[in-house]
Order: C-alpha cells, then structure tokens, then sequence
C-alpha cells in the first residue's frame, strides 16, 4: 500500500476506493447528507465520525484544527469510550456518541478520509503534538512515586465494527520479560483478560486499576514517564499526549506505521519495535528489555 511507503500523495486518495469494497457497504451508505470532499464550509455544520478502530479515530483527530480554521461548527461522532477523552479538546467542538440521535449538519466525513480531503503528504501531515487534553479529576491519586513508571499495553481490543485483528496480541508470558523490579509498571488495559489473571496476581510489580473509558486511560498514561505499547489505542494516546512511547509492530504492521523506519511522523516522542518476521515478539521483547536497561527519564 502506498501509505504504508510513504507515497501519501497517491496512497490517500486510493484509499477511498474503501468505500467501493462489499465488505464497507453498511458504513457508505450511514448518511444521505453530502460528504465533504472540500466545499466551503464556512457557517456550515459539519459532522465527522469514526467508521474504524479507536486508533484511527484518536490519529484522525489531528485534522481538528484545520478543519475548525475553515469556519464550521463541528460535531464529531464516536465510540462511547472516547467521547469524554475528545470532548476535552476543544469547548466549541459537539462530541456524541454514534449511538445518539444526530443533530443536523450539512456535510459528513470520515475521520480517516480528511488526510485525502486534504491531500495530505509526510511533509505537510499535522504533526504537532500534544493535541490531547487530560483533566486532573479523571483519574485517582497514585501512591508515592518510588520509581520510573512504565505503562503498558500487551493486546489490542481485537475487534471493532466486527472484524478482527490478532497479530498486534503479545502472549503476557513473552511480554512478562520487561516487569523487572528496575522500574514501576501499570498495566493501561481497563480490565484484565482472564488468561492474564494468574501472571498478574504473581508479579507485585505491575499495578492494575480499573478504567472506565479512554479520558481515565489518558490520565493514568499522562502520569507515566514512558508507554511501552502494542500497535493499539493506547499507544496512539500516548503519541497523541507526546509521552514518550515505544510503540511494538507486528509484521506486517498497519499502514499509518510506515515501514522500514524506527520513527513515526504522525507521534514525533514514539519508536518504533519491529517483528523482524511475522509472530516474532521474542526478539522484539529482547530487543526492547536492551534499551529498558538504560531508559533514564529525558
């Protein structure tokens, strides 16, 4: 894919030949009102939405104020858990969830299909971070800080809009290797999966809480010195927040991680781990613990 080789200039525009594949049909035909492909939208109302992961939702949000900067009142309508997360970005910003009654609005755009509206390329991509907001009252005191702390994610949601995607998971004993007694590690999952339990209730040094949506989850990673991740909402919080993240890639990891760089331009504070080979975390775990030995707060 394009994308995926930095060819934005052409890659975005063919992604929207999604909207032409069988399998998207229930998500092309949501709205009769017009899609924006870049009409004037000054003292229009225009409402932008999420049709795939929480990732993509969160990445799509950096348009916000280009799109804001053209003179519409803007409404975005997303999935439950990140509307009190995205409607802390901007007061004159309408979030809703996708299952609310819907307002009236003149155009409609996917979150995703913005980088072709505006034709978008590395050079010119929104990249300037932080462009999320945390509120002191979304999350508990924490106990005294006695070391650096790691948050962490070991497996993604697995699903949205019911497809599936596997490859991100990392096995928790495989993963289990970096919860050395060096730093202090918070797990960023709002609940633990029951074949994690009993890993977790043996290892002290990784502390769990239960989150109720993204804005906790944001709160608890805001307070952390770095985010170790697998390719998941939560990684793309973090770059999003410009917390230092590293950030693990399947092979072949998803298009907006690019390929064959350890940076990212969309989260200028991320790195990038790679599979070397498709299913190889063990060496992605080795190769993580090295540079965890010496992480020292910037």
């Amino acid at each position: 894919m394009k994308i995926a080789t930095g060819d934005w200039e052409e890659g975005w525009p063919h992604y929207e030949w999604r909207w032409r594949l069988e399998g998207w049909a229930p998500f092309r035909d949501r709205f009769s009102e017009t899609k924006w492909t870049g009409q004037d939208l000054a003292g229009k109302t225009i409402l932008l939405y999420g049709e795939q992961g929480y990732g993509d939702v969160i990445w799509g949000c950096r348009y916000l104020e280009k799109v804001k900067a053209l003179g519409p009142k803007i409404i975005i309508a997303a999935n439950s858990p990140l509307v009190r997360l995205l409607s802390a970005i901007d007061p004159e910003i309408k979030v809703i969830a996708k299952s609310d009654p819907l307002p009236f609005f003149d155009y409609q755009c996917p979150l995703m299909s913005l980088p072709a509206t505006f034709k978008t390329t590395l050079k010119t991509l929104p990249a300037k971070v932080p462009y999320l907001v945390v509120k002191p009252e979304w999350l508990a005191r924490l106990p005294p800080k006695e070391k650096l702390r790691i948050g962490v994610a070991w497996y993604g949601s697995g699903r949205y809009e019911g497809r599936e995607d596997l490859r991100r998971d990392i096995p928790l004993e495989i993963f289990g290797e970096l919860l050395t007694e060096r730093h202090e590690f918070y797990s960023l999952h709002k609940e633990a999966r029951p074949q994690d339990k009993e890993f977790l209730d043996s290892h002290r040094n990784i502390h769990t809480t239960l989150l109720s949506d993204f804005a906790e989850t944001a709160a608890l990673i805001d307070e952390m010195d770095l985010i170790i991740s697998v390719d998941t909402a939560v990684a793309h919080i973090a770059g999003a927040l410009a917390k230092p993240a590293w950030i693990l890639l399947p092979h072949p990891p998803d298009y907006l991680s690019l390929v064959d760089r350890e940076d990212n331009p969309s989260y200028p504070t991320a790195r990038l781990f790679r599979q070397p080979t498709a299913g190889d975390w063990e060496s992605v775990i080795a190769k993580v613990n090295e540079f965890l030995k010496g992480f020292i707060k910037p």
